[in-house]
């Protein structure tokens, strides 16, 4: 009896480290697949404002050069 009761202990013992073990394993890849998709995110976030930048930059030029050429206008003469 006391044999068949240890083996039953042992038993639930190896079923709880397994069950632990496993969670552990499960926690770390799901871990690791967040970090993947926050480092996409972050990327992809990053790579619009750098679009936004090099707008904002296209249409200082554009303004620039219509400054210009308004400015060329003004001094001719008509």
């Amino acid at each position: 009896m006391k044999d068949s009761h240890r083996q039953s202990s042992q038993l639930r013992e190896c079923k709880r480290y397994t069950i632990r073990k496993l969670s552990f394993l499960i926690w770390e890849r799901v871990n690791l697949q967040l970090k993947k998709m926050l480092n996409w995110l972050q990327l992809n976030y990053n790579a619009i404002q750098m679009d936004k930048t090099d707008q904002a930059i296209e249409r200082s030029k554009q303004t620039e050069q219509m400054g210009c050429i308004v400015n060329e206008l003004d001094s001719i003469q008509f």
